[in-house]
């Protein structure tokens, strides 16, 4: 359990850590604010990352290499009756290669609506 709702870490993605025993890994990203060619309220993110020579300490065994790509759309609306309304879509695909190879990819869609309480 970590009090921070996850492990704190620099390649923290969606779907892997990237901190497997003996791993090593790199992460690129690539950010774009929309309002920048007219469309205000849209961004987008996306991050590649790659682990590899990661092993399983317990049972000896070499761990496949990970490639993950994250992208992240974003929608704020700024003004307006549904000011404070955020919908973001995010793509998550991580492919596996080894002797235990798999891939799983992964799809969310988060609504926010910020309340004005006080």
């Amino acid at each position: 359990m970590s009090p921070w709702g996850s492990k704190p870490g620099p390649l923290n993605l969606i779907l892997s850590d990237f901190d497997r025993a003996g791993e090593d890994a790199w992460l690129v990203g690539l950010s774009f604010d929309f309002r920048k060619v007219g469309l205000p309220g849209f961004s987008a993110f996306a991050n590649l990352a790659s682990g590899r020579n990661g092993h399983d300490p317990t049972l000896s065994v070499a761990l496949p290499d990970e490639r993950e790509i994250d992208l992240t759309f974003d929608y704020r609306v700024h003004e307006g009756r549904l000011k404070g309304f955020w919908i973001r879509v995010r793509g998550a695909f991580l492919n596996e290669h080894g002797a235990r190879s798999e891939s799983s990819n992964e799809v969310r869609v988060t609504l926010n609506y910020d309340l004005p309480l006080l």
